[in-house]
């Protein structure tokens, strides 16, 4: 690694890295603080399936995931919580945001017990169904045609899967 121009500085826990304050290194700073708006909360002790929500909110709000065990010195350290993920379920992981491309709505889902799976979306409110099957650890991503309300799969970038 040395010949990468890459060497050993010092021995820390993710959660050392995420918290501290490093002398620079060759001029540089080294902090991760500024690579995250904030914390995702998850509380793998009594909800592990709040660690998957963690993972689907973290991505949604540029946090970094931390365990209410770490809670404290994540404050401490200056980290605001975006999302309270220590309290939710696999079903709130799904997410739903505007097409990054037009005014189209994006759904996430994700399947997080390695397991093909049947499943159907519904929204009474707007009249839309959508029926189908989600591969063991697979993203779904689907976009709603807000002008027809056709649905149709998408990979993560939202371009239409050939």
């Amino acid at each position: 690694m040395e010949t990468r121009g890459c060497r050993f500085f010092r021995q820390a826990s993710p959660v050392e890295l995420a918290t501290e304050e490093f002398e620079p290194v060759g001029g540089i700073a080294v902090s991760l603080k500024g690579l995250f708006a904030g914390y995702i909360l998850t509380d793998l002790k009594k909800n592990l399936e709040s660690g998957t929500v963690a993972v689907t909110a973290a991505h949604i709000y540029n946090g970094i995931i931390v365990d209410c065990l770490d809670q404290e010195k994540f404050e401490k350290a200056g980290y605001k919580m975006l999302y309270d993920a220590s309290g939710k379920k696999v079903r709130d992981a799904s997410a739903l945001k505007k097409s990054e491309n037009d005014n189209d709505i994006i759904i996430r889902m994700v399947e997080t017990f390695g397991k093909d799976t049947f499943t159907t979306l519904r929204s009474r409110s707007i009249n839309l169904q959508w029926s189908g099957n989600i591969r063991g650890c697979e993203i779904k991503t689907l976009k709603i045609n807000t002008q027809t309300m056709i649905i149709e799969d998408v990979n993560l970038l939202e371009n239409k899967i050939i």
